[in-house]
C-alpha cells in the first residue's frame, strides 16, 4: 500500500483568499503586480486560483504589501475557510496604540536596587570574568540578579547567563512576571550564541514574543534577532556552524527573514537601520543565486544604499559602522573604494580581531553562496587585517 498524503491548500490558493479578504488594499493599488515585482498574467492566475508558481521575492512583497507575517506562507493549512480565520492571528501588528500598551499580565511594583548593589554592579562591569555565589546572590534584590544577566553575556559567561535565568524564573514572584518579556529576551540571545546555536529553540521564543505578546514594538531589536536566527538556520546547521550545500537551503526560512529585516529597519531610527539593511542587501544576493526564475531587480541593493545614506551619516571610529559600508561597495563591485573605507578605519583606529572575525564571517558567507571574484579580494584584504591585528 501506497503511503497516505494529506493535502494542503497551495501557495496559489493562499493568495486568492488573501485578495478576497484584503480586498481593499488589493484593489487600492492601480497595478497590484508592479508593487510586488511580477507580471500582471501571474498575478491574475493566482487570484483565479490557476496553478503558477510564486517566487520568494513575491511572497516577501505580498507580505509587506498586505501587512502579513512571513509565516503565512510556511504554516500548513489543510482548506480555505481555516486558512482564512487564520490570517487574523497572522496580522502584522501596526495599530501605533500597541506601542505604548501595558500588558496586565505584567503590571506590579518594579523592583530597586537596594543598598550599595549598584555599586557592586559598577565593578563588575570592568571585570573580565565574573564569579557567581548562587548562595550569596540570595542577599541581593531580584533586580541585582536580573542586572547581572547582561554583564555575563557580553563577557561570554554563557552558561552563568542562563543559570541566572533559571535562578529567577523559578521564583513564583510578581517579578517574575514583571519581567517575563525581558528574560525570555536574554534566553533567546543566550540561543542565538555563536558558542549554543541552538537557532530553532531561539526562534520559538522569539515567535512568542513577537506574535503573542507583542514585545517587538517596544524592542524592535527582537525582530532583527528573529531575521538573523531564520538567517542562520537556512544557511548553517544548528550545531555545526559550516555552510549549507545551495540545494540545502531552505528559501522559505530565507523568505521569513527578508520579511524581518524589512520591518526592522521600517521600525528603527536612522542611526541604527545600517544592520538590517546590510543584511537586507547580502539576501538579495543569495536570492539571486538560489532562485534563477525570481530576479531581484539589479537596482535594489544600489537604491537601499542610496535610501540608508540620505539620512545616516557613519561613524568614521565605529567599526560596524565602517565595516556595513564597505560592505555595501563591495556588494556594488566598489572593490577599491570599499578596501580604502576599511584601511582608513586601521590607520585611525585599534581594531579588535573579533570584530574584523565577524565581518569575515559575513563575508565568507556571501563568497561560500556567490561567486564573485571581487568580493574575494576584499575578503583576502580583511583576512591580512585580522591576521596581522591577531599576532
Amino acid at each position: 500500500m501506497g503511503e497516505y498524503k494529506v493535502q494542503t491548500i497551495t501557495d496559489t490558493q493562499k493568495f486568492a483568499v488573501m485578495t478576497e479578504k484584503y480586498d481593499n488594499l488589493y484593489n487600492g493599488y492601480l497595478n497590484f503586480s508592479q508593487k510586488i515585482g511580477v507580471g500582471k498574467s501571474s498575478v491574475n492566475d493566482w487570484q483565479r486560483r490557476i496553478e503558477r508558481r510564486i517566487g520568494n521575492k513575491s511572497k516577501t512583497q505580498i507580505c509587506k504589501v498586505l501587512s502579513l507575517r512571513p509565516e503565512v506562507w510556511t504554516e500548513k493549512f489543510y482548506d480555505e475557510k481555516t486558512f482564512r480565520e487564520a490570517l487574523q492571528r497572522l496580522e502584522q501588528v501596526t495599530d501605533e496604540t500597541l506601542k505604548k500598551r501595558i500588558d496586565t499580565k505584567m503590571i506590579g511594583a518594579k523592583s530597586i536596587l537596594i543598598g550599595n548593589e549598584e555599586d557592586e554592579l559598577n565593578e563588575l562591569k570592568i571585570q573580565k570574568n565574573i564569579e557567581i555565589d548562587f548562595e550569596q546572590l540570595k542577599d541581593n534584590s531580584l533586580l541585582f540578579s536580573f542586572e547581572l544577566i547582561p554583564l555575563l553575556i557580553a563577557n561570554n559567561q554563557i552558561e552563568d547567563a542562563l543559570k541566572v535565568i533559571d535562578y529567577l524564573q523559578n521564583f513564583d514572584s510578581t517579578f517574575k512576571l514583571y519581567y517575563y518579556n525581558q528574560l525570555e529576551h536574554y534566553k533567546a540571545i543566550i540561543y542565538s550564541h555563536a558558542t549554543v546555536r541552538k537557532w530553532g529553540k531561539a526562534i520559538e521564543i522569539l515567535r512568542f514574543l513577537y506574535s503573542i505578546s507583542n514585545y517587538h514594538l517596544q524592542n524592535h531589536e527582537i525582530i532583527t534577532l528573529m531575521a538573523s536566527n531564520y538567517k542562520r538556520k537556512a544557511l548553517t546547521f544548528d550545531m555545526d556552524y559550516s555552510w549549507c550545500k545551495k540545494e540545502d537551503v531552505d528559501l522559505d526560512l530565507i523568505s521569513n527573514a527578508i520579511v524581518l529585516y524589512n520591518e526592522a529597519y521600517s521600525y528603527k531610527t536612522n542611526d541604527k537601520k545600517y544592520y538590517d539593511a546590510i543584511n537586507l542587501a547580502y539576501l538579495y544576493k543569495l536570492l539571486d543565486t538560489f532562485d534563477n526564475e525570481d530576479k531581484e531587480d539589479s537596482n535594489s541593493i544600489e537604491n537601499l544604499y542610496k535610501e540608508l545614506t540620505l539620512k545616516w551619516t557613519y561613524n568614521r571610529n565605529s567599526w560596524w559602522e565602517v565595516s556595513t559600508n564597505a560592505e555595501f561597495l563591495m556588494l556594488q563591485g566598489n572593490i577599491n573604494q570599499a578596501i580604502f573605507e576599511i584601511e582608513n578605519y586601521l590607520e585611525q583606529n585599534e581594531a579588535k580581531a573579533f570584530d574584523i572575525e565577524t565581518t569575515l564571517r559575513q563575508v565568507e558567507m556571501y563568497l561560500h553562496f556567490c561567486d564573485d571574484k571581487n568580493a574575494q579580494k576584499f575578503y583576502d584584504f580583511l583576512e591580512e587585517s585580522w591576521k596581522f591585528i591577531k599576532k
